[in-house]
């Protein structure tokens, strides 16, 4: 009778490196070091989680901090809302110069760039 594995194998990282990379990146992990807090998670969202490490055979925990990661560089790309804020305000301007009298000023601008070019 055969036996199924029911986990996968697992694949050590460290088996590849030398005994100084290692030891580089042992002591680099412990510089960075770790906090332990507690987090108030809604039972669902934890339980999702734990299936979906389970299912990429990984920690749940792990798991979080790699999507906590991934969500606050996310955050640290998108602009500020102060920075929206301003360019929607520039962008009201805008409208409004062009809804006013500068439509008619816009078309002479263009004439005169085109003539100095010509020149």
């Amino acid at each position: 009778m055969k036996t199924r594995a029911t986990r996968k194998p697992f694949l050590d990282p460290y088996d590849e490196m030398t005994n100084s990379e290692f030891e580089r990146h042992v002591l680099e992990a412990l510089d960075r070091g770790t906090t332990k807090i507690s987090l108030r998670v809604p039972n669902d969202l934890l339980g999702r989680t734990r299936q979906a490490a389970g299912r990429r055979g990984v920690p749940y925990q792990s798991l979080m901090k790699v999507l906590l990661a991934q969500g606050i560089t996310r955050l640290e790309r998108l602009p500020s809302p102060r920075t929206l804020k301003r360019g929607r305000r520039i962008a009201e301007k805008r409208m409004q110069n062009l809804a006013t009298n500068d439509t008619a000023r816009a078309p002479r601008a263009r004439v005169r760039r085109r003539q100095r070019r010509a020149t």
